[in-house]
């Protein structure tokens, strides 16, 4: 969970919100491509959905991964110490 406004996050808090972001970057990878897979395995339609939830799954991981980077961007840095004036 992010800091509120004028507090600052632990390090432990930091890491866990990281380690949850990275563990759902990989399942929007994972996940549709073994959907495809039980598809395929279902309705005996090999490779087709597979191959679709591949790249499914590479489209969303892909834009939760530009998106995190655009909005970890334009969030200054609450790590910085301020220079005194």
């Amino acid at each position: 969970m992010a800091a509120l406004p004028g507090q600052q996050s632990s390090r432990l808090a930091r890491g866990l919100e990281w380690a949850s972001i990275a563990t759902t970057i990989g399942l929007e990878f994972a996940l549709p491509c073994m959907l495809g897979f039980a598809i395929d395995r279902r309705f005996g339609i090999r490779p087709a959905g597979t191959l679709i939830g591949a790249i499914l799954g590479f489209v969303m991981g892909m834009t939760h991964t530009i998106r995190l980077g655009q909005v970890s961007s334009s969030k200054p840095d609450s790590n910085e110490r301020r220079k005194p004036s």
